[in-house]
This record gives C-alpha cells, structure tokens and sequence, in this order.
C-alpha cells in the first residue's frame, strides 16, 4: 500500500499542494498535518507518532519547511482543551477533537498517551520554549536524510526563502549539499516566492498563495517526479 504524509504551515491546508499531490493517483493513503502558524518542530513530532503506526515501507513524505525560528510541538497533556465545531485542518487519526484555531492547540491521541499539540504565542509553555534557528535546521535536515536512508521518498520545500532567518542562500545551499548525499529530494524555488515571480494569485492577506495558485506550485515542481517514481 503506497501511502503519502503531506507536512507544512498555513501554506499546506489539505485542499492545496497537499491534495494536488494526492490527486496523482500514485497513493492508497494520505495524511495530511498542516499548522496555521505552526513551526517545524510539530512536524517532526507528527512524523514520530505516524511512524509509531506505520512503516517506511512504499511510504512518500513531501515536507514543506516553515520558519526555523517558530516554537511549538507536543506537550505533556493536563486535561481536555475546548472543541471548535467545523472541519478539521489535519486529516489524521491521531486527532482526538478538532483543532482549536483561536488557542492554537488540539488534544492529540498519542500512541503511548494523550498529549497536547500546541503553537503561536498563546501558551507561557510555548513562549518559554527555546527559539535556536540553527538547531531546528539541524533537526529537520537531518530527520529528513534518516527518513530517506530508512526507505521513504522524501521530497522538501521552503515555504519562503525566510524560512531560514541568517545567510538563506548560503545556508540552503549547505543544506542541499547534505540532501545530495543522502538521497533527499528538494525544490530550490520557494512557494511563495515562485507564486510572486509568476503573479500567481493570493489571498486577501497577500501572504497565502490562493488554493489554484498552490496547487500550481505542485504540478509545476512537484507531481511529475512523484509519477516518474512510480
């Protein structure tokens, strides 16, 4: 069974890159963890879990890098956090209630626990954590070449060249050196950027690239080497 785990921030709501990369036809299963707001570390714990459930066995993870500065993550759980009605951002099982977009937390259904997601600047928890933009970089590049190395296809993107706050270019070029060696597949167009090079369409916020422009990014960059796979 081919299964797909799609990752991100605000730029990767299941309706957008995500879903035009599902729409392949390539996979048997997609789950899709997209944060507004959310940082890398989330992402890396949402990896943990799923593997936890699942092999890397005919396993693709297309990751999409946020700010290397944003905090948040799992968190020891105190009690149940308040549900908001409405249709979950994340398509994955490990939810226990929907996401609470005003706290920036869920009540996650850990495999060894419940715990709590969380992100943003509403919980102390999260404030206090420690911001190290360099030790955030080391865990997502490296947790990316483990993944590769275990088996999975693993393809990765800059949200926006930003996403790494000192020396972007010369930093993502030491990256990619390190994705080069370990069977990393990357796309050094940023999606926002490439959005605004080509007038792509945004929201109102003139931020977020619109669902069409998203899904664009992925038919430009993305979903032809994931049928060239196959």
């Amino acid at each position: 069974m081919k299964k797909l785990v799609t990752l991100g921030c605000s730029l990767s709501p299941i309706e957008m890159w995500p879903t035009a990369c599902n729409d392949t036809g390539v996979f048997d299963t997609h789950t899709n963890y997209g944060f507004g707001g959310g940082g890398n570390q989330q992402l890396l714990d949402c990896i943990d879990e799923y593997l936890l459930r699942n092999t890397v066995q005919d396993l693709t993870i297309i990751f999409q890098m946020t700010g290397m500065e944003r905090r948040g993550g799992l968190y020891a759980a105190n009690g149940p956090l308040p549900k908001i009605p409405g249709p979950a951002t994340v398509v994955a099982p490990e939810w226990k209630d929907y996401p609470n977009p005003d706290l920036r937390s869920c009540l996650w259904k850990g495999y060894f626990g419940d715990q709590h997601m969380l992100w943003g600047d509403k919980h102390a928890v999260v404030r206090l954590q420690p911001s190290n933009s360099v030790t955030m970089i080391t865990r997502v590049v490296s947790k990316l070449c483990l993944l590769a190395n275990a088996g999975a296809t693993v393809y990765t993107f800059r949200g926006w060249t930003g996403v790494i706050p000192h020396n972007p270019d010369e930093t993502w070029k030491q990256i990619t050196d390190v994705f080069d060696k370990n069977n990393v597949n990357y796309i050094d167009e940023p999606l926002t950027d490439w959005c605004i090079k080509t007038d792509q369409t945004f929201a109102p916020d003139d931020w977020h690239p619109t669902t069409i422009s998203s899904r664009r990014y992925a038919e430009e960059f993305i979903t032809d080497k994931l049928l060239g796979n196959q």
